[in-house]
């Protein structure tokens, strides 16, 4: 299997050792052009990626609930990836790994998100996971729900004081695929 990880900085923690042959640290400020070019850039080296993992954090925004009569933050707004980070607004960027990869997972809070109401919105997290499986010609993988995340200290990052590896365990909440061919979700979990 050829696999690479994208690791945004801002999600706290080492890149996971393991998971990939190669792990792009994508440090703070870095523009999210440059890592989906760095990306499609190190799948032409190896003529394709089979798994594209990203591991960063989702984005969410404040939304009025009528039904409570209450403000809340609700996900689904893109993906904390460089600088400004993906959305709506730039996702033409995963353009460039478009026959480069067969599948996406993201590991990130509730980019597949969609609150009632928000349907064909910036909030419509559903339609972002399908128009990034579309645009980039790959199956992505996505939750719905916050997920969290673990360190796992080794002996050495106790004796150095730093935190350790990144471990998101299980997935929470329900899991989608999304389809390259249509953008069309089929729930995996």
């Amino acid at each position: 299997m050829k696999n690479m990880l994208i690791h945004d900085a801002q999600l706290i923690g080492r890149s996971p050792s393991g998971l990939a042959q190669n792990t792009f640290d994508v440090p703070k400020g870095m523009a999210t052009s440059h890592v989906m070019a760095w990306a499609s850039a190190y799948a032409g080296m190896q003529k394709g990626l089979d798994n594209l993992f990203i591991m960063c954090h989702g984005y969410e925004q404040g939304v009025e609930d009528p039904n409570a009569q209450i403000s809340i933050y609700a996900l689904g707004y893109g993906l904390a990836l460089g600088d400004p980070g993906l959305s709506f607004r730039n996702i033409s960027l995963a353009g460039a790994l478009n026959g480069l990869v067969s599948t996406i997972t993201l590991f990130a809070c509730g980019p597949a998100n969609t609150r009632t109401g928000y349907e064909n919105t910036a909030g419509d997290g559903m339609r972002f996971c399908g128009e990034l499986a579309l645009i980039s010609g790959a199956t992505v993988i996505a939750a719905i729900e916050t997920q969290y995340y673990y360190h796992t200290p080794s002996w050495w990052d106790t004796l150095l004081g730093r935190v350790g590896q990144i471990d998101f365990g299980a997935w929470e909440g329900p899991v989608f695929s999304f389809n390259p061919n249509d953008g069309t979700a089929c729930r995996i979990t």
